[in-house]
């Protein structure tokens, strides 16, 4: 995937996007969805503070569409 990662510093993601996002001092993303001011995967939320980085995904992952 070459697409390139934003740091929450400078921008957020718009509400129900989906994204991958990695949490700090984490090296492997989540992929889920922004939703509610937070960071949504399968099995849990995320608060902004807790993500230092993110990246659009071209599409909801089933898992996560399914349970919202």
């Amino acid at each position: 995937m070459d697409i390139a990662w934003i740091d929450t510093t400078s921008a957020l993601p718009v509400n129900g996007q989906a994204v991958q996002f990695l949490l700090h001092r984490r090296q492997s993303p989540i992929s889920g969805m922004y939703a509610r001011d937070g960071f949504r995967s399968r099995w849990t939320s995320y608060a902004t503070e807790l993500v230092c980085k993110w990246r659009g995904l071209t599409d909801t992952p089933s898992d996560i569409r399914a349970s919202s």
